[in-house]
């Protein structure tokens, strides 16, 4: 191909003025564009959300951030390292954010040395890191501002990706603000401490109430009462009934006024109902908020309880006999709502017998957060009491067909039950009567209060003189998990979880699958066949030893003795075959993605490239025979 001089010079003057635009372009860029980031991830990892733009605008105070990453002890632990910087450039985009106000340095807190004994100091807590000389893994912060405040966050868990914003913001939002929070505890159930008169001994409060004294001040209402204490940040209002109209004003003028509250309501509350003296049979002791739902503009199905022969929990029926239960419904993570951080790292809960939620037109805004499935039903909570045989309540039971909400998180616009002033007996607070909230309301609503009782989530056993409580379910998780989201600022609970950075070759992983369950199958065929033969050949070499004492193997035992370990030596070979197939067929898929990587993306780029040059090229042609 032959240009003429003039049409190879204008190709020079075009590449040399296409050089100089590109070098203008960057100086603009870089004088114009400073601190701009464009965040191209899919799930805009690096994008900061407005309710953390909200929290850092709030700082008052300089922040230091120290990451402490063992660089060298994650050398073998690739994920971690990508996680490590995974957290250094979230943590960056907050400094770019803070306009100086935050200040990250990243620290390695090697083996005997100062900055170690500094991670150490600030209880962060490393891990093994799995690759010998028993080294140990930190990958955690530590926030510190101008007044000795001190934030920690012991190990960023990997698997907590989805909510590594809502942990950094939080931990900024706690910096701000140093005050323990108070949790206050109005209840019909008898939850706290309390104290037994006839044995003269304390009886210890629920689990789930130390659980909260983890994080925050635990303080009991009284009832009645005519006004709930401001210095409250979070109310936990449990199994409301039979309270004074009085009292659940009080409750009403306290969310009115910004308050928050956790509450658990439920049709068949366990732990108050049942026989009793007066009726031996069985009573139903369900939740009556008053007016309050109904001002929500929220339904709570407190004459009926949800049962699910499908997910019911297997119980004993006493004469060693088993059964399941419809009414006690182990739910899984199928039926909890993974972007929320109150049930995102929750793996399985208990609930026993609870409502059903659903909102009214004009209501709060609900977004369940646990789900019965879709085989679940309900039924007259009078039927879930004074039960001999559980499996009764399965009879004649129809799937309702659509998931049942059981836990919500209500946000929205909140109207009082007493639009038109207090009631005769209310005191209105000391900012006055509110007819509606002025700022939008946040509230997590359960339709059970069982799933806090100590029953559906721990067991107990005595060690050393101490009674020990294990967790074989996360209802403590989940509701601390509540408590404490509700304790953050408005800002801090509206950030959810977002995506991760990990993207697995999904076909891979589902060759990997395919291929370990046939090598399984295989495995185990040839397993048991080569167990067989062991015990074949122990049994004709005890014949032989006894045989050293007197007993001598015949030809044909010989002969089977041969054989035998003919046969285990081919069946070893065999399981090594398989296992050498599957690695090969997986290598080999591997070998054809990197292909298609390295070769096939640039190829049909280049291949691109041609075809608009040799269509351009023929345009010219054409044109130039044209004019000719």
């Amino acid at each position: 191909m032959r240009f003429a001089p003039g049409r190879r010079l204008q190709s020079i003057a075009g590449i040399a003025l296409a050089g100089v635009l590109f070098v203008a372009v960057v100086l603009l860029a870089d004088a114009l564009l400073v601190g701009a980031r464009v965040d191209l991830t899919e799930d805009r990892l690096y994008t900061l959300s407005e309710a953390t733009h909200g929290i850092v605008e709030d700082i008052d105070e300089p922040i230091e951030f120290t990451l402490y990453f063992s660089n060298d002890a994650a050398e073998g632990v690739p994920f971690v390292r990508q996680y490590a910087q995974r957290v250094r450039e979230l943590l960056e985009e907050y400094e770019a954010l803070s306009g100086g106000r935050i200040d990250v340095r990243t620290v390695d807190p090697k083996p005997l040395t100062e900055a170690r004994d500094r991670a150490l100091e600030h209880g962060l807590e490393p891990v093994p890191s799995g690759t010998g000389n028993n080294a140990r893994l930190f990958l955690g912060l530590v926030a510190t501002n101008s007044t000795d405040g001190v934030e920690v966050i012991e190990f960023f868990e990997p698997e907590r990706e989805r909510f590594l914003e809502y942990d950094i913001s939080r931990l900024v939002w706690s910096l701000m603000n140093p005050d323990p929070p108070v949790v206050g505890v109005m209840s019909r159930l008898d939850i706290t401490e309390r104290y037994n008169p006839s044995t003269r001994e304390p009886i210890p409060a629920w689990a789930v109430v130390d659980r909260i004294k983890e994080f925050a001040e635990v303080r009991e209402v009284d009832t009645p009462t005519t006004g709930i204490d401001p210095e409250i940040d979070v109310l936990m209002l449990v199994h409301p009934r039979d309270y004074r109209e009085r009292t659940l004003y009080a409750v009403d003028q306290y969310l009115t006024h910004g308050g928050r509250a956790a509450v658990f309501v439920d049709p068949v509350a366990d732990t108050a109902s049942g026989p009793t003296r007066d009726q031996p049979d069985g009573r139903v002791s369900a939740s009556d908020p008053g007016p309050l739902l109904e001002a929500w503009g929220v339904d709570v199905t407190l004459g009926h309880a949800v049962a699910d022969p499908r997910n019911g929990l297997v119980v004993s029926t006493g004469e060693g006999r088993q059964t399941v239960h419809p009414g006690l419904l182990g739910i899984t993570r199928q039926g909890l709502a993974t972007d929320d951080v109150i049930t995102a790292t929750v793996e399985r809960l208990v609930f026993g017998s609870p409502g059903v939620i659903t909102n009214a037109e004009g209501g709060l805004e609900i977004t369940p957060l646990v789900q019965a499935a879709p085989s679940a039903s309900v039924l007259p909570a009078e039927r879930f009491v004074g039960l001999d045989d559980p499996s009764e309540l399965a009879r004649g039971l129809k799937p309702l067909g659509r998931p049942l909400t059981v836990a919500a998180r209500l946000h929205g616009d909140l109207r009082s039950a007493w639009p038109d002033g207090p009631p005769p007996e209310g005191e209105p607070p000391a900012g006055g009567h509110r007819a509606a909230a002025a700022d939008p309301a946040n509230m997590v609503l359960f339709a059970d209060t069982d799933v806090l009782s100590d029953r559906l989530w721990v067991n107990e056993r005595r060690q050393r003189g101490q009674t020990v409580r294990e967790a074989f379910a996360g209802n403590g998780d989940m509701v601390a998990n509540a408590i404490e989201n509700l304790l953050g600022s408005d800002a801090l609970i509206g950030i959810r979880g977002a995506g991760t950075s990990a993207r697995p070759f999904t076909r891979v992983q589902e060759l990997e699958r395919e291929a370990a369950n046939q090598f399984r199958e295989k495995e185990r065929e040839l397993r048991e066949a080569l167990e067989e033969t062991e015990q074949r050949l122990e049994a004709l070499r005890s014949g032989r030893e006894a045989g050293e004492g007197g007993v001598i193997l015949s030809e044909e035992q010989q002969q089977e003795l041969a054989a035998q370990r003919e046969r285990r030596n081919r069946l070893r070979r065999e399981l090594r075959e398989v296992r050498q197939r599957l690695d090969a067929r997986i290598e080999a898929l591997g070998d054809r993605l990197r292909l298609l990587n390295i070769v096939a993306v640039p190829g049909v780029v280049a291949l691109t490239a041609l075809l608009v040059f040799g269509f351009r090229r023929r345009r010219r042609r054409r044109r130039a025979a044209a004019a000719a």
